[in-house]
């Protein structure tokens, strides 16, 4: 179009600005930039509040100054819009200060704020877990007559649950409702998710109900809490029905969505059913998930559920050393269903048994590897290293020891790993005597 002399404007660029910004490919949306001024096109407001918005991606700060002198020098003002998307930067860079004071900044322009704009504020609030800014602002765009849209009680309660208050936040709700205020669904759905996850699930099960009493569903996120919470309460009937009737309750959304959904909530229900013991239910709902195809790539599926069992409590459920030997349980269940195990799954177990303290099962462990033909590598063997380390059958440690290649003991990063190993334990007189033989072992090599 430029070599054929037509006439280029900014709204020819925009949406692609916009498209590369929402594909979070910032450098892409600064080349298009310069190659626009190279054509000679004069940028619009559009163009730079996009670009702005670039710069958070980026993580460039300094460039969105940069942007907004060159709107000023170029003769165009900053609108409401700029300004918002400016403190949308900072809020999502956990920049509060910087975000309050382009507030500032905004009304020496003699600009006004609007719901948008304290929206992003109190969202910026929102990753401070500054609840008591978050009211005052509430408060502040009351007082200038700017009704509070959707997104503005969203924010409000997002930054009032973060900050540790889910009651206030409810009774927010019910106040806005009694004073004829529609709520939407997204501020329900935050509501819904802070409810399941301080398990009030009978308030939790009442907004759902009200929620699709009003013909929607609750945003994907607070649902997929409602059912993992359901499942971690033990009432697995519960956690299978909403579950069955999350396959059918968003039809309008992209099948990729939708799958990447299902990929959480099955990984809920894989864990709510080891926590509660019930291995019966787990196969067949894993016979569920392989009939349907519920799952992106079953295989990373069962990695997640492997690594999940090794946590051991370390992430939201509250898994028990009792339960990781339910991983092998879950060999057996994976071989019935024709699955094989991954190295990674085989590994994590090994990680288990060192936890554990069992040379046996780890024996089992290795015996997998060799049925699946998976070659032992040096991680293998320090995973082994540290299941005899820690049974405290040292004679064993220091045989593996030996039986790993010398030239990946001469590593640093494999020694610190062996003495990481060594760093972990302690005790007896043997113990110690078995430290200082491996230390000179590896200074030796």
């Amino acid at each position: 179009m430029s070599q054929k002399g037509l006439e280029l404007a900014p709204e020819i660029f925009n949406p692609f600005l916009l498209r590369l910004v929402h594909e979070k490919l910032p450098t892409g949306a600064f080349d298009l930039f310069t190659s626009m001024l190279k054509m000679g096109v004069q940028p619009s407001v559009d163009t730079y509040n996009f670009l702005i918005r670039a710069c958070m991606k980026a993580n460039n700060l300094e460039k969105i100054f940069t942007l907004l002198a060159e709107m000023k020098h170029s003769g165009m003002e900053p609108t409401t819009v700029t300004y918002n998307a400016v403190i949308h930067a900072f809020g999502s860079l956990k920049r509060l200060d910087s975000a309050l004071h382009v507030l500032n900044e905004m009304e020496s322009d003699n600009l006004m704020p609007d719901a948008d704009t304290y929206k992003e504020l109190i969202n910026a609030c929102s990753s401070q877990k500054d609840c008591e800014k978050a009211l005052q602002l509430f408060d502040d765009m009351q007082i200038r007559g700017i009704k509070p849209s959707e997104g503005v009680y969203c924010a409000l309660v997002n930054a009032i649950i973060k900050s540790g208050n889910l009651e206030q936040a409810v009774k927010i709700m019910k106040k806005a409702e009694k004073n004829g205020t529609n709520i939407g669904v997204s501020t329900k759905s935050t509501i819904l998710a802070g409810l399941a996850n301080d398990c009030r699930l009978h308030e939790a099960y009442a907004l759902l109900e009200d929620i699709q009493n009003g013909g929607k569903m609750p945003e994907p996120f607070a649902y997929g809490h409602l059912l993992a919470a359901v499942g971690r309460s033990g009432d697995l009937d519960g956690m299978f029905k909403l579950f069955e009737v999350s396959k059918v309750a968003w039809p309008k959304r992209k099948e990729e969505q939708v799958k990447e959904q299902q990929n959480h909530w099955c990984m809920s229900i894989v864990e709510s059913c080891i926590l509660h013991g019930e291995l019966r239910r787990l196969v067949q709902f894993l016979e569920q998930v392989k009939e349907e195809e519920l799952v992106i790539d079953q295989n990373i599926f069962f990695d997640k559920i492997f690594l999940h069992i090794a946590n051991g409590g370390a992430d939201t459920t509250t898994m028990v050393p009792e339960k990781w030997g339910d991983g092998f349980a879950m060999l057996d269940a994976m071989r019935s269903l024709g699955f094989h195990p991954s190295r990674m799954c085989l590994e994590v177990l090994l990680d288990c048994c060192a936890t554990m303290k069992d040379s046996k099962r780890a024996q089992l462990v290795i015996a997998e590897m060799e049925k699946e033909q998976i070659e032992p590598n040096i991680l293998t063997m320090i995973r082994l290293f540290r299941v005899f380390v820690a049974v405290g059958e040292f004679q064993r440690a220091y045989f593996m020891l030996g039986e790993m290649n010398q030239n990946d003991l001469k590593d640093s990063d494999i020694k610190m790993l062996v003495k990481a190993v060594l760093d972990s334990n302690s005790g007896s007189a043997a113990y110690s005597t078995f430290y200082h033989r491996i230390l000179k072992f590896l200074e030796a090599l």
